[in-house]
């Protein structure tokens, strides 16, 4: 029987993350380094083998989670790019978006797999001629607009109008026309004498009348001669109203009770001072400047009891100003008197009809009156709510006529 010839064994090179090359004996599973990194191989072993590709594409797996670089016919495609080595120009890194152009990498000789990892982690950016031209002059067009608004903006703050001297220099105008000692003087230029927008607004409404001969020449002096001399030339705040137009209304059948700071509706604890709010200002929108200023501390619970209603058209509604506690519930109770409204839960809201006639106590003696709705409470004329604390009986039918 002939012995057959040992294979030679086949002796497998290995990389570590931080380049240095390892030999490996799959024998005796030992391993020797063989060189400090890439820098020590020369670049035909390095084409010749997919060793350090593999080292780098366990690093960027490692660093880069959940993104692919698989090694193709010898080559490590990385996102949008190609990464090989060449005999003829060593470690090469290709754009596959610009037809496989050489990436300026910055990268001095063969990178270790993490100096790879750092291009990638902050890539180099390359602009086009055309691109840094159009920067440029965006950049410089952005900073004459910056500039030229900072002045316009400084004249109109540090510039301040003489107003007297310019009411006197337009009266004087006028009555150089008045007199004949100015004849070239175009009378639709008026308006532009006094920067001052509410007299400019009259001014042309003048010049307008007296080009569309509305009225006459001497009419037009008249009335510009008017408007300066009666031109304070002030700015007055104007007391606009406040966008908030009272709240909806929640649907609801009936309101029970209040206790601390939960009222029962239609047979369930809710939190009250929502609620109530919501009723309150509903029925009463006026209401809203002076629970709020309350509800963020500019005045006390006899403020708000005593002067209910404040004008200030800056104030804005903000529902969840009020904290939803036992003392606000109350206070908000407190507060339908001082509008002339009734607590919710003070109504009756079933066991009458509209049409019906009752006998109420009302002022010391026993008066009828017709229920006129029954929608979120029982009303009866005069929109006068029907109160649990009331005294009354419906009258028979016979005797209401």
């Amino acid at each position: 029987m002939k012995n057959e010839a040992t294979a030679p064994v086949e002796v497998i090179n290995a990389v570590s993350t931080n380049g240095n090359v390892y030999e490996i004996d799959p024998v005796s599973k030992k391993c020797k380094k063989v060189m400090k990194d890439f820098k020590d191989m020369s670049l035909d072993v390095i084409a010749a083998t997919t060793q350090p590709l593999t080292a780098y594409q366990r690093y960027l797996k490692d660093k880069f989670h959940g993104e692919d670089a698989p090694i193709k016919k010898g080559k490590l495609h990385f996102r949008d790019y190609r990464i090989f080595f060449d005999s003829e120009n060593g470690f090469t890194v290709e754009d596959t978006t610009k037809k496989y152009a050489l990436v300026e990498t910055g990268l001095e000789g063969i990178p270790t797999p993490k100096e790879l990892g750092d291009f990638f982690k902050n890539p180099t950016v390359e602009h086009t001629p055309e691109e840094l031209t159009a920067a440029a002059e965006l950049g410089k067009l952005l900073a004459d607009t910056r500039s030229k608004k900072y002045v316009e903006e400084e004249e109109v703050t540090t510039v301040e109008v003489d107003y007297e001297k310019l009411r006197k220099k337009v009266l004087l105008k006028v009555n150089q026309i008045r007199t004949g000692a100015q004849t070239t003087f175009d009378p639709t230029t008026f308006p532009d004498m006094i920067p001052f927008k509410k007299w400019k607004r009259k001014a042309n409404a003048v010049v307008k009348a007296w080009k569309s001969k509305q009225i006459r020449y001497k009419k037009f002096l008249d009335e510009i001669e008017a408007i300066t001399v009666g031109e304070t030339f002030e700015v007055v705040e104007q007391n606009h109203r406040t966008s908030f137009v009272g709240t909806h209304l929640v649907e609801f059948d009936e309101v029970t009770e209040l206790k601390g700071n939960k009222i029962l509706v239609d047979e369930k604890w809710i939190d009250a001072v929502p609620f109530m709010q919501n009723y309150l200002l509903f029925y009463e929108p006026k209401a809203m400047q002076q629970l709020m200023r309350f509800a963020n501390g500019e005045v006390d619970a006899v403020t708000l009891l005593k002067n209910p209603l404040h004008k200030d058209w800056k104030i804005e509604y903000n529902s969840r100003a009020l904290e939803n506690t036992a003392e606000n519930a109350q206070i908000l109770d407190a507060l339908f008197a001082s509008c002339g409204l009734v607590s919710p839960q003070e109504l009756i809201y079933k066991g009458l009809e509209v049409g019906q006639e009752i006998l109420i106590w009302r002022f010391d003696e026993w008066v009828k009156d017709v229920i006129t709705s029954t929608e979120k409470g029982v009303e009866m004329r005069k929109q006068i709510g029907l109160l649990k604390s009331d005294k009354w009986i419906v009258l028979p039918k016979k005797e209401a006529k």
